[in-house]
């Protein structure tokens, strides 16, 4: 399991104050103000996030330090990082999305049918992009799949999909 997690992304800069536009994978964005974020996945250089308001689905943030467009510029496509052992613990049970990465994804019958590549979400919900036995991506829908407690560090993927998919 990866040690540090991606957790909100800059995407631009916005206007001429500094602000960025950010993209929050968290459940609650608000809790970004209360992490510390790192700017990669190794190295110890972080920033502090104020968010001001949502705006299409991101959200407009100061950086602190950040007082103008070019500044806020430069950190276009930053990619912000916390440590796991700064995300709550979870019931039994439940799991974090990016622990889901990288598992078995089995059928009803639990015969494998392929690995779990990614989650991704096109609109209409998140999908689990599933990399299938013989190669092919498929997307399942992940309000439809069952995570199974084969054992705890490795829980499969339960679908519907046929072996063949």
């Amino acid at each position: 399991m990866p040690s540090r997690i991606l957790i909100a992304e800059i995407t631009t800069a916005h206007g001429i104050k500094g602000l960025v536009k950010l993209r929050s994978y968290a459940e609650d964005a608000y809790d970004l103000e209360d992490y510390t974020l790192f700017t990669d996945e190794q190295n110890t250089t972080t920033v502090r996030v104020t968010l001001k308001n949502p705006i299409k689905g991101d959200w407009l943030a100061e950086i602190e330090g950040v007082s103008d467009r070019n500044a806020a510029e430069a950190l276009r496509g930053t990619k912000l990082y916390i440590d796991r052992s700064q995300l709550p613990s979870l019931p039994v049970g439940k799991h974090y999305q990016i622990d889901l990465i990288g598992r078995d994804v089995v059928n009803a019958n639990h015969r494998k049918v392929g690995t779990m590549a990614a989650l991704q979400n096109f609109g209409a919900g998140d999908l689990l992009e599933i990399l299938t036995q013989n190669g092919q991506k498929v997307y399942y829908p992940l309000q439809s799949a069952r995570v199974t407690e084969t054992h705890i560090e490795a829980p499969d993927i339960e679908t519907y999909l046929p072996e063949s998919a």
